[in-house]
């Protein structure tokens, strides 16, 4: 008797079937930045959301005083990827700083602020619900690009989150065998290193 095996595939993942990011902290020359990674991003899969990207004094004065509306910009190193434009926000962690302006577009976060003429305490700046999406294949670095703001240790090139995707190339296809005979199917994938798996459709449903 001849059947049909059709292929179906299961599940595409790195560690996990839905993306999933990661925090690092690292300690710059003067301000801690705290570093989202965001990983497995399927291609065209839709907006994912990044974790908060935190930059925290260590002294009084890493954001310079008297700043008034002052800017600072990050960008994502390559065109593979795009931020969700006008969604995500910035709030501010102490008295010395306040944010006066966010602007996010598909390349680019923007972030307005200024600052007391005397520094009294440690603030902090979380840029926080941002979201990004993959349109092809590959891996980036969020840097800062740009901008009026001096913050001692967050200077032009400075890392500040990272990201990565893969995508299917090619394959599955459908394969015909007689019972007891085995089938072989193949998939290339792009990017990311994932691993995946079959099910068989036994006549009864895909088990």
């Amino acid at each position: 008797m001849k059947q049909g095996y059709r292929t179906f595939l299961f599940g595409l993942k790195r560690l996990a079937v839905l993306p999933i990011f990661f925090l690092s902290f690292a300690m710059q020359a003067q301000v801690s930045i705290t570093s989202p990674s965001l990983d497995n991003i399927c291609v065209n899969a839709g907006y994912q959301p990044l974790g908060n990207i935190v930059i925290a004094e260590n002294s009084n004065s890493d954001f310079a005083i008297n700043q008034s509306n002052v800017t600072f910009i990050i960008d994502i190193s390559s065109s593979d990827f795009e931020f969700e434009p006008n969604v995500g926000s910035a709030s501010k962690i102490g008295p010395d700083v306040s944010i006066n302006s966010i602007t996010i577009t598909a390349s680019q976060i923007t972030i307005g602020f200024s600052t007391l003429p005397a520094a009294t305490a440690f603030d902090v700046i979380t840029i926080s619900g941002i979201r990004i999406r993959s349109i092809n294949y590959g891996a980036a670095n969020l840097k800062r690009n740009g901008g009026t703001a001096f913050i001692d240790g967050f200077v032009d090139a400075t890392i500040c989150g990272s990201l990565s995707s893969f995508q299917v190339l090619s394959g599955p296809v459908d394969a015909d065998g007689c019972d007891g005979e085995s089938a072989s199917f193949g998939l290339v994938v792009g990017g990311t290193p994932v691993s995946y798996q079959w099910e068989e459709d036994n006549g009864g449903g895909f088990s």
